[in-house]
C-alpha cells in the first residue's frame, strides 16, 4: 500500500486548477503567454490599487479626479479580461485542438466521485467561449459540483476569492470537519490555497484545513511550495499519484473504522 504520511487527512472536498492541471495545452508556448499575461494583469492591478489609495488620501485633489469607490470593482475586473477575450476570439481552433485531459485526471475524477468526495474547479481563465466548452467537449462538467472562471470573481488567484466562491458553490455548508484539497500547477495556487486555509480555518464557523498540492515536479507551484516549506507529500508528480494517494487514505480511513 502507498505511504501515508501522518500528517495527511482524507479530503471531504476537492478543488482542481484548469489550465496546466486538469488540462494540458498541446502548444506550451500559448499556455506561458497566457499566463504570463495574467501575471501581468494582476502586477498591474495591484500598482492602480496602490494608486487609488494614495489619491484618495490627497485631499488637495479634486473629487473628480478620484476613482469610484470598491462598489465598483467588479466592473474594474472586467476591464482587465478584454485582452483575454480577445485571445479567445482571435483563436480558429476548437478546444480539443487546443489542449487536452491531463493523463491519468479522468480515473481520479471517477475515484473521488465514487467515493462520494464533491469537487470544484478554480481558473483564472475566462469560461465564456473556452472554459465552458472544454468541460463540455471532454464530458467533464458531471464531476463538478461548481466551476468558477474568470469572469465570476473580482479578485484572481494568489487571492483566494476564486477558491471560496468554488466553496459556496460545492453544494453543502461547510463543516468544521471539513479537509479541502486544492491541487494546481502554479505559484499562486499554492498561495491561494494557503490564504483560503489562514481564511477559513479562523472564521467563527471554520473548515479544518485547506490544503495546497503542487501539480508537476519542477512547476512554479513546486517550487513555492519548497519556499513556503511544505513536506515533500505535498508536491504531486502526476494524477496517477494522487490517485494512489486518494485510494490510501480511504483505505486507512476504512481500516481505522474497522478497528473501532
Amino acid at each position: 500500500m502507498h505511504e501515508v504520511n501522518i500528517d495527511i487527512e482524507k479530503p471531504t472536498i476537492i478543488l482542481l486548477d484548469m489550465d496546466g492541471t486538469l488540462v494540458r495545452h498541446r502548444n506550451k508556448f500559448v499556455l506561458g503567454m497566457l499566463e504570463r499575461l495574467d501575471d501581468g494583469l494582476l502586477r498591474m492591478g495591484r500598482i492602480f490599487r496602490i494608486f487609488r489609495i494614495r489619491l484618495r488620501r490627497n485631499k488637495n485633489i479634486p473629487n473628480f479626479f478620484l476613482p469610484g469607490d470598491d462598489s465598483g470593482k467588479m466592473a474594474a475586473k472586467r476591464k482587465t479580461m478584454v485582452v483575454h477575450r480577445a485571445l479567445h476570439k482571435m483563436r480558429r481552433k476548437e478546444v480539443n485542438q487546443i489542449v487536452r485531459v491531463s493523463s491519468g485526471a479522468r480515473k481520479f475524477l471517477e475515484q473521488a466521485q465514487e467515493y462520494g468526495i464533491p469537487m470544484g474547479l478554480v481558473s483564472n481563465g475566462l469560461g465564456r467561449g473556452y472554459g465552458h466548452d472544454i468541460l463540455k467537449r471532454f464530458q467533464l462538467e458531471d464531476f463538478f459540483s461548481k466551476a468558477i472562471f474568470r469572469e465570476d470573481y473580482a479578485y484572481a488567484k494568489p487571492y483566494p476569492d476564486p477558491l471560496l466562491r468554488a466553496l459556496d458553490g460545492i453544494g453543502r455548508p461547510l463543516k468544521p470537519d471539513d479537509v479541502i484539497w486544492y491541487l494546481g500547477d502554479r505559484n499562486k495556487d499554492v498561495k491561494a490555497a494557503m490564504a483560503a486555509h489562514y481564511y477559513l480555518s479562523s472564521r467563527e464557523n471554520k473548515v479544518k484545513k485547506v490544503v495546497p498540492f503542487a501539480y508537476e515536479l519542477f512547476s512554479t507551484a513546486f517550487f513555492e511550495a519548497i519556499k513556503q516549506g511544505l513536506p515533500q507529500h505535498h508536491m504531486i508528480g502526476s494524477f496517477r499519484e494522487f490517485t494512489i494517494l486518494l485510494e490510501a487514505m480511504h483505505e486507512v480511513d476504512k481500516n481505522n473504522k474497522a478497528a473501532q
